[in-house]
């Protein structure tokens, strides 16, 4: 494990470089090949993170569908209020043994402030980390728990590290080593579908 912090706070050539050397090598590689990983990137499509916002206990219906660089949410309550949002990636923040934190533009700006909205972006984005890292998450006692959200200067920041699944993935010592592996560079919209562009493409299939 020593040999494994080392390389995980080292660039990500140098973990490419020294990864097939350690003994839980070929635990991970396979773990990563298993759960279709093999492109470099993972897909959260509109029906997931659909699902995961209409998961809300007071939600009576939603609908999140994605396209022309923009996650649009449609929201109603059992209360009859009507919650509709624009959300637009706007950076990553992962390193090693640290930060595990998407960002969000949100549109219009109030609702970013308001419960209900940071609820529906934490619930996207608790459910981009259980696909993200899905291969670690197999054991792991089931939630529906949203990801924390903060805000800074605009920006609504998810910590990926409050979805209860990843800090049970984080205690495990194998489970922990994929988190920190599998480490999105990007975050792109296409038409029904987010894709997290991976930062390990040394560690996938050739």
């Amino acid at each position: 494990m020593d040999v494994l912090r080392s390389l995980l706070r080292s660039t990500v050539r140098s973990a490419e470089q020294g990864f097939a050397s350690l003994p839980i090598s070929a635990t991970l590689r396979r773990l990563i090949e298993q759960s279709s990983l093999g492109l470099g990137r993972v897909i959260v499509r509109d029906e997931q993170m659909t699902a995961a916002v209409a998961r809300g206990g007071d939600v009576s219906a939603a609908t999140v569908s994605s396209g022309r660089g923009c996650v649009r949410v449609d929201v109603t309550y059992d209360d009859g209020e009507l919650l509709r949002m624009s959300l637009w990636p706007d950076g990553t923040a992962f390193a090693p043994l640290g930060a595990k934190e998407l960002s969000f533009r949100c549109e219009p700006d109030e609702l970013a402030q308001r419960t209900r909205g940071r609820d529906v972006i934490g619930a996207i984005a608790g459910e981009i980390a259980r696909t993200l890292w899905k291969p670690a998450l197999a054991r792991a006692p089931r939630s529906t728990e949203p990801a924390l959200v903060s805000s800074d200067r605009g920006r609504m920041i998810c910590d990926l590290r409050s979805v209860p699944e990843v800090r049970w993935a984080m205690r495990q010592r194998v489970y922990s080593a994929l988190v920190e592996l599998l480490r999105p560079r990007s975050v792109e919209v296409g038409e029904g579908s987010l894709t997290l562009l991976l930062a390990i493409e040394g560690l996938t299939r050739r």
